[in-house]
């Protein structure tokens, strides 16, 4: 495991070890062991921020939802506030899709 020693999180303040999470060609992506934020330590530390597939990625609509439910579940426990807009997005697609679907299968 590699670390960053002495390094400090934007995130929760504190000066702490980050733990080296990965590495590619333009990037090296660390964790901060106290409040778990990633970053990218290469482009000034700026806050990784993962995001959701589509909801039209998913080969059916259930398997869609599915995902979403499961999404809710992690980021509620979680409590990470920094995915509500990704799930919000992700929300609205899923709406959009349900809406397609019923609207073919009314035909």
């Amino acid at each position: 495991m590699k670390i960053v020693p002495n390094d400090y999180c934007n995130e929760c303040k504190k000066d702490t070890d980050l733990i080296v999470t990965g590495m590619d060609e333009h990037s090296v992506f660390a964790k901060c062991p106290v409040c778990g934020a990633k970053f990218d330590l290469i482009r000034e530390g700026t806050k990784v921020v993962e995001s959701f597939p589509s909801a039209y990625d998913f080969k059916t609509l259930p398997e869609a939802i599915s995902f979403y439910t499961r999404k809710v579940v992690e980021v509620m426990k979680a409590r990470d506030r920094e995915m509500h807009n990704e799930l919000m997005r992700f929300k609205r697609e899923l709406h959009e899709r349900i809406a397609k679907e019923e609207a073919e299968f009314a035909l």
